[in-house]
């Protein structure tokens, strides 16, 4: 899905030690004086085990480095640290179009405006951008 990335907050760091969790939740609406409408992991470490940043029931470990986004009004959690340390960045963002449902409509017209020049597709999706956009 298109973020339409408009602000960030500063990255915030955390560490998990053997034992350690994050129970399942939603991120708050506003961070550093913008809307979260996403959230951000940067995985910093992968020589651990367990502590995987499960999204709706989907489980998430990423090597060192790489980094996953999602809509911060989706459940998620850090499950318990087995052996070694997770080390990761957090953080959030504001979107440009901040409903979730707009945001899905604007990357499928994408994806077919990337099939080929379509002016008429053209049309809807940008001014539909100009429309949602904040």
């Amino acid at each position: 899905m298109k973020s339409f990335i408009k602000k960030m907050t500063t990255p915030r760091f955390n560490r998990y030690n053997v034992g350690q969790k994050y129970a399942e939740h939603v991120d708050f609406f506003r961070q550093e004086g913008i809307q979260t409408d996403w959230s951000f992991t940067l995985f910093l470490t992968d020589d651990y085990e367990g502590g995987e940043l499960v999204i709706d029931g989907t489980k998430v470990k990423l090597p060192r480095g790489d980094m996953i986004l999602h809509p911060s009004g989706q459940l998620h959690e850090v499950l318990p640290v087995t052996k070694g340390t997770r080390t990761a960045a957090i953080g959030w963002a504001e979107s440009y179009v901040s409903d979730v449902h707009e945001r899905d409509i604007l990357t499928k017209l994408a994806v077919e405006l990337n099939k080929g020049d379509n002016v008429n597709l053209s049309y809807v999706y940008n001014n539909l951008l100009r429309k949602w956009s904040k």
